[in-house]
């Protein structure tokens, strides 16, 4: 695997022609000297990787599909059929890319490439087969009225490969595990921004300084047109590279800087007044703009791409207030003043919008910053309320670490009929996964027991209309990714009744 990690070292190194013909030359080594070992469709991998970070996107397909056809039943295949599916999907190809990822799923159960297969389906049903507007439902994990008592001034939240949610906050990062309890604590000084390094370690930001646990410090000095220095005052965002470098974002100067690791500024790599920064699996970097509540989109030289602006085609935004990038580079961008959440495709064409209550249990009046989970398809939300003397930004008695799935809002009563009848709710379990196979059988069986039931039966009378609306939904998705033969279903192929 020497060759693979040469090729892998070069490509980080830079995006130029050079760098990129010599990782593709130590990746074509491999089944040169190794025919027919595992590392050959590792190197395949890669190079189909390294032809996608370059925009090459079918000859990057042309190397996953050679890792699946001569290592099917190798774990590379699995990840190069992930891989495949992203580049189908951002080439305007999502129903292929569906019938891929079910193949990951079949062929690789249990594993987590077989998890991630599900996670990226859900994605794709949400923004490309059910691409209508929907409510956010809103669960919640809270911490104790003493541990929510700590957190003032939220700065920021972030979610990372492990599904830990990071919390900045006025005196440091506090980081909670799925069930809302704080597994670690890193102290900081009235933080205006964090993010983790390539180390694994927190990096605060304290006025003009990066600051990494242990120690390790960096000033950030922005150079005047007199040839002076003047400390960065106040830095609102910061993203690492995977090169090592930074960039950051001066606001009194409105402008990204890129920097060295080391702090040293390398060179100007926007114009812009930058108040949250992300970037994607391709380094492509968004930049939300203060100033024209729009959106600048660059590669990771600084070279715009695209740019979603305030007013578009079936959109508005109000007062933006965070973005972030899903794992096919979509970006989304919440926007506070709706409150709704955009999505928007790597073309910057509006995929869908999200809203959610303002009032009642579950509401989030004003958002204010999200981060996507990584592991699972889950938005994670924080609301604040404006900072006044005393009152914690997040809530006075509870701190609400809230994981918001994208979906429709249930009406009550059909919830509580789905608790008294345990068949349609594993078929409704099964449809939500997209296995629609073992959802269509899963329902027949359901439209039996609930046809059996009195017609003034409250679970019948909510629960049938439900079960054949599902069935027909069910049949019409199959069909798009179905990889084995149709089941025969005579209840679930039959129309909803006229009446109940």
């Amino acid at each position: 695997m020497a060759y693979v990690m040469a090729g892998r070292l070069a490509i980080n190194k830079g995006r130029a022609a050079a760098d990129v013909e010599a990782a593709l030359a130590s990746y074509e080594r491999v089944p040169r000297l190794f025919p027919g070992s595992e590392a050959v469709g590792a190197a395949n991998f890669y190079a189909g990787n390294t032809l996608w970070l370059v925009r090459r996107t079918e000859e990057a397909l042309d190397r996953y599909r050679r890792v699946t056809m001569e290592y099917p039943r190798s774990i590379w295949a699995a990840r190069a059929t992930l891989a495949e599916a992203v580049v189908l999907v951002q080439t305007d190809r999502a129903m292929r890319a569906l019938e891929e990822l079910q193949r990951v799923r079949q062929q690789f159960p249990g594993t987590p490439e077989a998890a991630t297969a599900l996670n990226y389906n859900t994605i794709i049903y949400r923004l490309y087969v059910r691409a209508a507007a929907a409510a956010l439902r809103v669960q919640r994990q809270r911490t104790s009225a003493h541990e929510a008592a700590k957190f003032r001034d939220v700065v920021g939240v972030s979610v990372n490969d492990a599904g830990l949610v990071m919390l900045g906050h006025k005196t440091g990062v506090a980081i909670f595990d799925s069930k809302a309890t704080i597994v670690k604590s890193v102290t900081a000084e009235e933080p205006s921004a964090f993010f983790v390094d390539e180390k694994g370690r927190v990096v605060t930001v304290r006025r003009d300084s990066l600051v990494a646990e242990g120690g390790d410090y960096a000033a950030i000095a922005i150079p005047q047109k007199d040839g002076k220095l003047r400390p960065a005052d106040e830095i609102p965002a910061v993203i690492p590279l995977s090169n090592g470098d930074r960039l950051v974002s001066d606001r009194k100067g409105k402008a990204v800087i890129r920097v060295g690791i080391n702090g040293k500024i390398l060179k100007n790599f926007a114009t812009l007044n930058a108040e949250r920064i992300v970037m994607n699996q391709l380094e492509d970097v968004a930049m939300l703009d203060k100033d024209t509540k729009s959106v600048v989109i660059t590669d990771r030289d600084g070279k715009q791409l695209n740019k979603i602006v305030p007013k578009g085609t079936g959109y508005e935004l109000d007062n933006p207030v965070d973005i972030a990038f899903d794992p096919f580079g979509n970006l989304y961008v919440l926007d506070r003043g709706k409150p709704f959440l955009y999505v928007f495709s790597p073309k910057a064409k509006l995929l869908a919008s999200f809203t959610h209550a303002r009032e009642g249990p579950g509401s989030f009046p004003k958002p204010q910053a999200f981060g996507p989970r990584r592991r699972r398809p889950r938005l994670s939300v924080r609301r604040s309320i404006p900072a006044d003397s005393g009152v914690p930004v997040m809530s006075i008695r509870k701190i609400a670490v809230a994981l918001v799935l994208v979906a429709a809002m249930l009406p009550a009563r059909l919830a509580i009929a789905q608790a008294v009848d345990p068949q349609f709710t594993e078929a409704k379990r099964l449809f939500d996964a997209l296995d629609y196979d073992a959802a269509l059988r899963a329902l027949d069986l359901a439209i039996t027991g609930l046809e059996a039931k009195a017609v003034n039966d409250p679970a019948r009378r909510e629960l049938l209309p439900a079960a054949h609306t599902r069935c027909g939904r069910g049949r019409s998705s199959a069909s798009a990714i179905r990889t084995a033969p149709r089941p025969t279903s005579s209840r679930c192929s039959r129309s909803t009744p006229a009446t109940r």
